[in-house]
């Protein structure tokens, strides 16, 4: 595919999402690779044919998942707000949901500590709420995180359902069009998720979305009742 249809394609593909990207083609000493507000800049003496796709679909990236809200069917996954809040408190002064989630003990009041992860979501490019359209209401989160330890790149994804609104393919439904979107359409080399043994829910569901075992990763997060505990991990490749 030439250099302008590439183009055209993400830049329709970000239009989809109400964003709006523009791309201009440098040469000579230029940098590589850069943005400016939300025109890439790529230096075609420095970037081989074969890799143009790869640099383009990187910098489409960076512009589009901090603006990112996609809607499901019965979904939509968006940034959070700060009315989110009471939503949030539903399902992380849950016990289970929050030892299942990180190990991590749950809020019992809206305290100053609840009122800190409140505004870290809210700075947070990587954090989606899903918002459930039927109840306007916020039923649960994915969190995207930057991966250093791969030689491709790589983010992790996380995710967290409130236990009343579970068993009913919502969790499937926003993290399946998410990965579709980063795999297929916006060329992320790989996603992987960690899970504990116990979470048998969160194994069958990544099997389920076509992710595979990778291995155990030994003590690798300190779970508040149990100690540090092991994690499975899955992946699944562009």
């Amino acid at each position: 595919m030439s250099y302008t249809n590439l183009i055209i394609k993400y830049k329709e593909l970000c239009l989809k999402f109400n964003v709006s990207i523009d791309v201009e083609l440098t040469n000579g000493n230029s940098p590589i690779q850069g943005i400016k507000d939300n025109i890439i800049y790529l230096n075609i003496d420095s970037i081989s044919v074969d890799d143009f796709e790869m640099y383009l679909a990187y910098n489409v990236r960076q512009i589009l998942l901090p603006k990112l809200i996609l809607e499901t069917p019965r979904l939509i996954l968006r940034k959070f707000d700060l009315k989110d809040e009471d939503d949030c408190f539903d399902f992380l002064s849950d016990k289970q949901t929050c030892l299942d989630d990180g190990g991590y003990l749950p809020f019992t009041e809206k305290n100053d500590e609840y009122n800190q992860l409140m505004n870290k979501f809210l700075n947070d490019n990587g954090r989606l709420m899903i918002y459930l359209k039927e109840h306007h209401k916020v039923i649960g989160t994915i969190n995207l995180m930057e991966v250093s330890d791969r030689a491709i790149e790589c983010k992790e994804i996380g995710y967290v359902i409130s236990p009343n609104y579970r068993r009913k393919g919502y969790a499937y439904e926003a993290v399946n069009n998410l990965v579709k979107l980063l795999l297929d359409d916006l060329k992320l080399d790989m996603i992987i998720a960690g899970c504990f043994e116990n979470n048998v829910a969160s194994k069958r569901m990544l099997e389920k979305l076509g992710f595979t075992f990778e291995g155990r990763k030994h003590k690798a997060l300190w779970d508040a009742v149990e100690g540090p505990k092991d994690l499975l991990y899955f992946y699944k490749e562009n």
